[in-house]
């Protein structure tokens, strides 16, 4: 299997994974007997919108790397950092980051390497 096909696998999981979270939370916030008011709706609205970004893939730029989009989506979920470029500002290169979300970051790194060599083994 190509990593194009993986990529689009992933994708497709992840969209199933959204709409079931979308449709999980919507019966959880209006129960049997649906929305009371327009606060509910706002409210389910504003977490729909939320939940939408938070699910967003990071889209590959030109020329760059499957290894370069796992990093940046690796660094935007468990790190929250918006980017990995230097800006020449130490306010905005420098992170303060606690122990468990570095952790969480690199355990992310070492189990999607893992998953792209069995999938590439299995491949061969």
């Amino acid at each position: 299997m190509s990593l194009r096909e993986l990529l689009s696998r992933a994708r497709d999981a992840l969209e199933a994974i959204q709409e079931q979270t979308q449709s999980t939370v919507c019966e959880l916030v209006t129960g049997a007997e649906g929305f009371r008011d327009d606060r509910e709706v706002d409210a389910v609205a504003g977490l729909m919108t939320e939940l939408d970004e938070a699910l967003q893939p990071v889209e590959p730029r030109a020329g760059e790397s499957i290894r370069d989009v796992v990093i940046r989506t690796i660094a935007l979920e468990e790190l929250g950092l918006e980017t990995l470029e230097t800006r020449g500002n130490d306010r905005l290169d420098f992170h303060d980051l606690n122990a468990a979300s570095v952790k969480a970051a690199l355990t992310q790194a070492f189990d999607d390497g893992a998953r792209a060599g069995a999938a590439l083994a299995g491949g061969q």
